[in-house]
């Protein structure tokens, strides 16, 4: 895939990496994740490293296949469909979850920046301290329905444990019985945490007759950037009133130069309000991009979200919203 992608240019790929980086990555904001993490990413597909471990079994999960033309072998010139890992080379994937914090309470102690005005600031912690902070936070709340604390600051493992510590000082029969009553809480606390959840994860041509029967049928539906033209079919899928629509924005997409990402922008702004979706975001009044498809869309529509820092462009069906939704 490197070579493919590169060409001429693959002997030289760690400066390509690095002008990706600087140039696309950082630029935005994203700087906590590492130059060393994602150019490291870049040349063999490890994201997260954790302590010493050794990464050398590959992930098959990603193996997808993909219709192509066979260039060696006696079936060369054939077209088949051909196994391998085929998805994002560019531009990682630490935004889910690695360069923000999905709670609000935490003290901005993960975010810290040292040695400010001393030309060498930098970032504390890493994209992959974050993402495994998420991730607990996540599992923490769904466990016990509590939000997960640090109790020292700069230690993400620092709120775990404090139930097991307080069971270890007393005998081994109450410790186990401490641990079973835990233990059937915390399950107890995931049944009523997803209770009336369900998760569908549709595939297809969205035209098809199988999303027939979700018409009007999903409280919240989120788009990733490589299926979001299909948007005008998927908000049927929404429920009439009070439905919520999130389409992935293009705000750190490596492939894509500046007018690229607010055109995209503007593409999704037209199709959602031709689906008669009110934004959820505040709109800029300005000038659209000269691009006739853009226009045709948008009609008497004069505004555009123009704000490249959204990361997602979120819509509602609701007939109304009001200024602080």
């Amino acid at each position: 895939r490197l070579r493919s992608h590169l060409n001429i240019r693959y002997e030289s790929r760690q400066g390509v990496f690095d002008w990706d980086y600087r140039y696309e990555i950082e630029k935005y904001g994203a700087g906590i994740i590492h130059v060393k993490q994602y150019k490291q990413w870049r040349e063999n597909g490890i994201a997260f490293e954790f302590a010493d471990q050794k990464y050398n079994v590959p992930n098959r999960t990603l193996i997808t296949y993909a219709p192509g033309i066979l260039n060696v072998g006696k079936h060369r010139g054939q077209r088949q469909m051909i196994k391998g890992y085929w998805g994002d080379t560019l531009t990682g994937p630490y935004f889910g979850l690695g360069t923000h914090l999905i709670d609000a309470h935490v003290e901005d102690s993960l975010l810290k920046i040292v040695d400010k005005g001393t030309g060498s600031e930098r970032y504390r912690h890493n994209a992959t301290v974050l993402a495994a902070y998420n991730l607990m936070s996540c599992f923490w709340t769904f466990e016990t329905g509590k939000l997960y604390k640090l109790s020292q600051p700069d230690n993400i493992y620092s709120g775990l444990g404090e139930d097991e510590l307080a069971s270890r000082n007393s005998d081994s029969k109450k410790t186990t019985q401490i641990a079973r009553q835990q233990a059937l809480a915390r399950a107890d606390c995931i049944v009523q945490t997803f209770g009336g959840v369900r998760v569908v994860t549709l595939s297809g041509d969205p035209a098809t007759s199988l999303f027939s029967k979700y018409e009007h049928f999903f409280d919240v539906i989120f788009l990733g950037i490589n299926v979001s033209q299909h948007l005008p079919q998927v908000s049927k899928l929404l429920k009439p009133d009070g439905a919520y629509l999130h389409v992935e924005a293009a705000k750190f997409f490596v492939p894509l130069t500046i007018q690229q990402r607010r055109l995209y922008a503007q593409k999704i702004h037209a199709m959602a309000t031709i689906a008669n979706l009110k934004p959820t975001y505040k709109l800029q009044s300005a000038p659209l991009q000269d691009d006739p498809a853009v226009t045709e869309l948008l009609g008497e529509c004069p505004t555009a979200p123009l704000d490249l820092d959204l990361r997602i462009l979120s819509y509602s069906s609701a007939s109304s919203l009001s200024s602080d939704d």
